[in-house]
């Protein structure tokens, strides 16, 4: 599927004010997939499962943002939509088939 520049979802930042001297980065924060990318051929429970996030990432990096006095970076939408943390040139950025679960959208 191409994706036109305008569906693109920049990552959210919070605690932008923060003192700490480091930042803290959640590539797999949410679950989330725009209503445009439909369920991506997946079922709930495989939108829900960890193909799709890292449950519990984000509310672990925001507690570890609030005690460090860090930035927190965060994606707001699945991995199964862009995985954050590979470069857009490289190879599996959207991957067809995470993990052992194909993505037939």
């Amino acid at each position: 599927m191409r994706v036109k520049p305008q569906t693109l979802y920049a990552p959210v930042i919070e605690n932008a004010g923060a003192k700490g001297r480091i930042v803290l980065i959640c590539e797999h924060a949410s679950n989330h997939i725009p209503a445009e990318w439909g369920t991506l051929g997946l079922t709930e429970a495989q939108r829900h499962a960890h193909i799709a996030w890292d449950p519990g990432a984000l509310g672990l990096s925001q507690r570890l943002a609030q005690r460090l006095d860090a930035v927190l970076i965060h994606a707001p939408v699945s991995r199964l939509v862009y995985d954050c943390n590979r470069a857009p040139d490289m190879p599996g950025p959207m991957p067809a088939r995470p993990e052992i679960h194909d993505t037939p959208g």
